[in-house]
């Protein structure tokens, strides 16, 4: 029965996400990046929710990783490297995500617009993500290459969003309290 009942969702899910592929892809991002910061605000152990933060990575990950992104994998990458999902192309696309899209674009508009959201300077959110540059972009790349792979080799187009949204629920939790953790304490030795 529930099987059966999920598959049925799963296939209104992707009838609207072929039909109304933007639409869909900012809802899902959008609902999916407040989830993910509710979470990481209470691994943080906040005492009360921020409410624009909250929002504030919610509407980015609709906008950016629903809208632009959207565009990015299913436009710009097709005309880059073509339309084919050979595993070949796929690694292609993959490895120009991350080494091009993800620490030019992504990350320091996310944790911009991450800090401006929670009422702070977002040149500070610039400034941490300068700071954390290198270990972001090797989480990040852990995470996405092999994540992409399947993206652009497997997945149909039109749910390459939810796919990537699915995916990026762990990613968005691990951002945002990387994005908004005091910075590290260096000690010399005595």
């Amino acid at each position: 029965m529930l099987p059966a009942l999920w598959w049925s969702a799963f296939r209104i899910y992707s009838a609207h996400a072929r039909e109304k592929p933007k639409t869909v892809a900012f809802l899902t991002c959008t609902t999916k990046g407040c989830l993910a910061d509710l979470l990481a605000q209470y691994m943080e152990g906040s005492p009360e929710l921020h409410a624009g933060r909250n929002l504030g990575l919610g509407l980015f990950s609709g906008v950016y990783t629903g809208l632009v992104q959207n565009w990015i994998y299913n436009t710009v990458y097709a005309c880059l490297f073509g339309p084919t999902t050979t595993v070949w192309k796929a690694c292609q696309k993959s490895l120009c995500d991350a080494a091009i899209h993800i620490p030019i674009f992504y990350l320091p508009i996310g944790y911009f617009a991450s800090n401006a959201f929670c009422g702070k300077d977002p040149f500070v959110g610039l400034r941490k993500y300068k700071e954390e540059a290198l270990s972001a972009n090797l989480t990040s790349a852990s995470l996405w290459v092999p994540a992409h792979i399947f993206t652009f080799s497997v997945c149909p187009t039109h749910l390459r969003i939810p796919w990537t949204a699915l995916v990026s629920f762990s990613w968005l939790v691990i951002m945002s309290t990387m994005a908004h953790s005091p910075p590290v304490q260096v000690h010399s030795p005595p």
